[in-house]
């Protein structure tokens, strides 16, 4: 996964390698719960949110229909 451009004042650090290193490996089975197996990003709760979120629903997307 790779963020490509991100605009907020807030919240960039959801584009470094080392935050998003922790989607390795996940699938559609991974609980991918934030402050359980993915780390909160302090001062952008939303943005870290989000990026979740987006990726959950892409791993289900691949589960059901591309797999």
């Amino acid at each position: 996964m790779e963020i490509l451009t991100y605009r907020e004042s807030y919240g960039f650090e959801v584009a470094n390698a080392g935050w998003l290193s922790q989607f390795i490996g996940k699938s559609s089975g991974s609980a991918l719960e934030m402050n359980q197996d993915i780390r909160n990003i302090s001062g952008a709760t939303l943005s870290s949110r989000h990026v979740t979120e987006g990726v959950k629903r892409i791993l289900a997307y691949y589960a059901s229909h591309l797999r």
